[in-house]
């Protein structure tokens, strides 16, 4: 005994429409944009990458099938160009601000060593007078005065 062929009440019957396989471009769009956004901190591979995204989601919206794939990939390239460039745009001032504040720095380096040389300079002299002053007093033959501020008297 067989049965019947049942229908759905009504008698209409469905048929699921044939999806004809998948849209590989709007695929690729989708994981490059992905992929773009990513590796933002990257900036040639992201740039690339995103690039490609869009360039896949634009070919692949003129396709019938994977269309929201197409324009993921596609706001996902955009998005992943405008990471890209505002990393590298923060980057760029950072690496800027900073070489200011080494070079302002440096400045004040040297300022702060020639202010030191100038008072060590000061004292030598200081203490070479002192020493003319004690040596015309005392009268000795020879006085061997040193840069670096020691001194050899010798009678």
């Amino acid at each position: 005994m067989t049965q019947p062929p049942t229908t759905p009440p009504g008698g209409i019957q469905y048929q699921v429409p044939p999806t004809g396989g998948g849209n590989g471009l709007a695929i690729a769009s989708l994981i490059l944009g992905i992929l773009a956004c990513v590796t933002f901190c990257f900036a040639p591979v992201s740039g690339l990458l995103a690039v490609l995204a869009i360039v896949f989601g634009v070919i692949a919206m003129g396709k019938p099938v994977g269309g929201g794939m197409a324009k993921s990939g596609l706001v996902l390239g955009v998005v992943g160009i405008s990471l890209t460039l505002g990393f590298y745009i923060a980057v760029k001032a950072g690496l800027n601000w900073a070489g200011k504040k080494v070079q302002q720095n440096s400045q004040d380096w040297q300022k702060q060593l020639d202010e030191a040389a100038k008072k060590i300079q000061e004292e030598q002299k200081k203490a070479q007078e002192q020493m003319q002053r004690q040596n015309q007093t005392s009268q000795p033959g020879v006085i061997l005065v040193h840069p670096s501020g020691w001194m050899l008297v010798l009678d």
